[in-house]
């Protein structure tokens, strides 16, 4: 079964959830002055988390654009 357009934008909102919290952690870490490796392991998450959630989101739009030009085509 296919994801539904509110499917797709609760996972993209998540996903950005999950980015957020991972900066605070890393703001936390930061500032408790936390051993090197933890704070570094930290900002590859948050650096993942980063570029997933614009991929997702740039999907996203470009699908929707891609339906919109789709269906205007067909009224045409």
């Amino acid at each position: 079964m296919m994801p539904t357009k509110e499917d797709v934008a609760a996972h993209i909102n998540k996903v950005y959830k999950r980015y957020k919290e991972a900066q605070r952690v890393l703001k936390y870490l930061e500032k408790e002055n936390a051993p090197n490796p933890r704070i570094t392991e930290m900002k590859r998450i948050v650096n993942f988390l980063e570029q997933e959630h614009n991929t997702q989101k740039l999907a996203f739009t470009l699908t929707e654009l891609a339906l919109k030009n789709s269906y205007a085509i067909l009224i045409l």
